[in-house]
């Protein structure tokens, strides 16, 4: 009964897709609500199968393309109102159409870009059938999650004879779009194999590759975190640091904790696993007076960064703006970034608001910092952006991140000016302990 049952799903399979020593689908692009850059090559790269992009490209210049447009709005309109209360997904589609192509014709007329004429196929390889129809239900839900709309094209005995590499489907439809749009659907970029090197600190939202941190290893040792109050930032460093105390040898850590968070990290650091490894661990936020003299602290904080220039330090600054508050404080922070590198110190400073480091007062430290990690917050303002260094990202959304303690992971934005990239961080069952 198993045999028939899965013969008779081989059959169906072969109905569906093309079958010769590896079996293959073709997808072609036939709708697009995309401006994710290389997103959607992330999630490629994370498939456990051959895949091959196929585009063709022509130019329409000037008012041929616009003219193109204006028969194509024509057409669309037509449809619709064939249609009318019909069908209201078709309806609602064709509506979406013409307004994406006013919009284009808007573009093309204000700025004087060439309209191009685009195929975009997809293909698909996998050895088993079976295999390949979970890879095509997989990536066709997920493209069609972030903007991508795939039709799979019908195979025939003809095309499987000729099938060359750079042969497009006969029935491959047009796509429209002006070089703007065509620069984020084809940024003709693949990642290379992740950097192995340093910190795990999460994978990536599409594909799961590994995210890793090296810390020392950047023009800059130091890092903002910025996120409200349960987003899990302040969980975040905690993880960061334990696996650092995993990691590193002979490394000073100091934590400057004013709400008393880092009492269970402390008792991980003092603990068999941790303590021969050399590094030592501080917590200053429990020390008396403290609030009362915040100049003090980085005074002190200042002294314990330039004692030992050769030894690793890391600096862990716990809600921030409270010393970005004390103008005396702020101007020694300010010097403790700017010179962290050459005492070979990193420096993380942590706050809830974006504000306390993009306005004008402090952002030096901003300026002064590497590594952004953005978790939960508002929307982000355009001035935010470049301090933040994620500007030239149109998908950064802040607000509509994953967080807190009733969650399995938490997601942050983790940029360096070389890239944005949307992280998942997932600790392990003993790791949420130190919570």
């Amino acid at each position: 009964m198993r045999e028939s049952s899965e013969l008779i799903r081989k059959i169906k399979i072969r109905k569906r897709f093309e079958i010769e020593e590896n079996s293959k689908v073709r997808m072609c692009l036939v709708d697009s609500k995309y401006d994710g850059g290389p997103l959607y090559l992330q999630l490629l790269e994370g498939l456990k199968s051959g895949v091959a992009i196929k585009v063709l490209l022509s130019n329409v210049s000037g008012e041929s393309g616009y003219s193109f447009l204006d028969r194509l709005r024509k057409e669309r309109s037509a449809d619709l109102r064939f249609y009318g209360d019909k069908m209201l997904s078709s309806s609602s589609a064709l509506s979406g159409q013409i307004r994406a192509i006013e919009a284009l014709q808007t573009r093309i007329k204000e700025t004087g870009r060439n309209l191009k004429l685009m195929r975009f196929e997809l293909v698909l390889f996998r050895s088993h059938p079976v295999n390949l129809s979970q890879t095509f239900t997989n990536i066709t839900r997920i493209a069609r999650f972030i903007g991508l709309f795939f039709r799979p094209m019908v195979p025939r005995r003809s095309v499987i004879k000729r099938f060359q590499p750079l042969e497009m489907h006969p029935k491959c439809p047009i796509y429209p779009l002006d070089t703007r749009s065509l620069s984020e659907i084809l940024p003709l970029y693949f990642s290379g194999f992740p950097a192995t090197s340093g910190i795990l600190i999460g994978v990536e939202e599409v594909g799961n590759s590994p995210v890793f941190l090296n810390i020392f290893e950047s023009p800059s040792f130091n890092s903002l975190v910025i996120g409200e109050t349960g987003s899990g930032k302040s969980f975040f460093v905690k993880l960061l640091v334990l696996r650092m105390l995993y990691s590193f040898s002979d490394t000073g850590f100091f934590v400057f904790d004013p709400l008393n968070e880092y009492n269970k990290l402390l008792m991980a650091a003092q603990s068999e696993k941790l303590s021969g490894r050399g590094n030592t661990f501080h917590v200053l936020g429990g020390e008396s007076g403290w609030n009362s003299s915040l100049t003090d602290l980085m005074e002190r904080i200042y002294t314990l960064m330039s004692e030992d220039p050769d030894r690793k330090k890391i600096i862990v600054l716990e809600e921030c703006h409270m010393i970005m508050g004390d103008p005396q404080a702020s101007k020694i922070l300010e010097t403790v970034v700017r010179h962290s590198r050459h005492y070979s110190t990193a420096i993380i400073s942590i706050s809830q608001n974006v504000d306390d480091f993009t306005a004008a007062r402090n952002s030096s430290i901003a300026l002064n910092s590497f590594n952004i990690f953005l978790f939960r917050t508002r929307k982000l303002l355009e001035k935010d952006k470049k301090p933040l260094k994620v500007d030239g990202y149109d998908n950064v959304t802040p607000e509509l991140l994953l967080g807190g303690r009733n969650m399995p992971y938490s997601e942050c934005y983790y940029a360096n000016g070389d890239v944005c990239i949307k992280t998942r961080i997932i600790p392990t069952n003993e790791e949420r302990l130190i919570g």
